[in-house]
Formats: C-alpha cells, sequence, structure tokens
C-alpha cells in the first residue's frame, strides 16, 4: 500500500465491470507503472463481509468513523493488499487473498486481516490522507492492537449472531 499520487485510467468504472480489466498504477516514488488485475466488482455478500468488518473497526477503534460507501473490486496484484483509485469518484480495490472463504463462517481473525486493509482504503478514499497519515490512522493503531490487547479482537461479536469460533 504506497501513497497513490497519481492513476489515470479512461472509463474505469465501466471498464471495471468486466473482470480482467489490468489497470496501469502510477506510483509517486516508482520510474515504472505497476499493474493490477480487477477481478470484479464485490458480491452483494462480499458488500455484508465488507459492513461487518466495519463493525470489527467500529468496535476495536471507536473514534474512527467511516460515512461513504464506496464501490468496491477484487484484485489480483503482487505488490498491493488495496488501491483506493480515481479522482472525484473514487473505488477500493482489495485483492483477492482477503476474499472470505466459500463455505466458511469467518472468524474474528478472517475479519480482522480484511478490516485493517479496507479501513486503509477507506480513509484514502474518504479524507485524502497521506500515506504516512493513512498508516497512522489505522495501521499502526490496529496493528499496536493485535499485538498488545489481542484479546479485544476475539471479544468481538459480529452484531448478526454468527457463531463465535
Amino acid at each position: 500500500m504506497k501513497n497513490l499520487l497519481s492513476i489515470f485510467c479512461a472509463g474505469l468504472f465501466l471498464g471495471c465491470q468486466s473482470p480482467g480489466i489490468i489497470l496501469r498504477v502510477k506510483l509517486a516514488d516508482s520510474a515504472k507503472p505497476s499493474k493490477v488485475k480487477v477481478l470484479g466488482e464485490f458480491s452483494p455478500k462480499d458488500y455484508e463481509e465488507a459492513r461487518k468488518s466495519l463493525e470489527l473497526i467500529e468496535f476495536l477503534l471507536p473514534d474512527l468513523v467511516f460515512t461513504n460507501n464506496p464501490t468496491i473490486f477484487w484484485m489480483d496484484s503482487k505488490e498491493f493488499d488495496g488501491l483506493t483509485v480515481g479522482k472525484k469518484e473514487k473505488f477500493i480495490l482489495i485483492d483477492k487473498y482477503f476474499k472470505f472463504k466459500e463455505g466458511k463462517v469467518p472468524d474474528n481473525v478472517d475479519y480482522f486481516k480484511f478490516s485493517v486493509v479496507y479501513a486503509h482504503e477507506k480513509v484514502h478514499e474518504e479524507r485524502n490522507l497521506n500515506e504516512a497519515e493513512t498508516q497512522a490512522l489505522t495501521d499502526n493503531r490496529l496493528l499496536n492492537i493485535l499485538f498488545t490487547e489481542p484479546n479485544r479482537i476475539r471479544a468481538w461479536n459480529p452484531k448478526n449472531g454468527l457463531p463465535k469460533n
């Protein structure tokens, strides 16, 4: 997850509707563009899991509030866990590695892994903060909880009543 200074892709929204689109990402501190493959928009179930992940963030960091509901896509990337792209209308891309496994009830660790990436990208999307500010607001605080208070992560219970593992 690096600071995105610029990313331009004509017809990004329309192009991302079709799986397999390759986006070229130009980062401020890189000489050459990176490529990511957009796999498709989140399914309704994926959006529901993302919503639950924000419940976990609210539980762990009550001061970190999100208001937007951006369009989210799965991507295949060797370089990025997540990306926020676009100028006026922004989109979030999350690597397929973080996709919840079919047929398995996600546990708190699954939600936490996804939440770290999703919260990071939501901060970029909503607040336009640079990478260092975003890491300070999300990643550093969440990883501190992971290492110093892991029981707080285990104590979270999704509001929909999923069984605790």
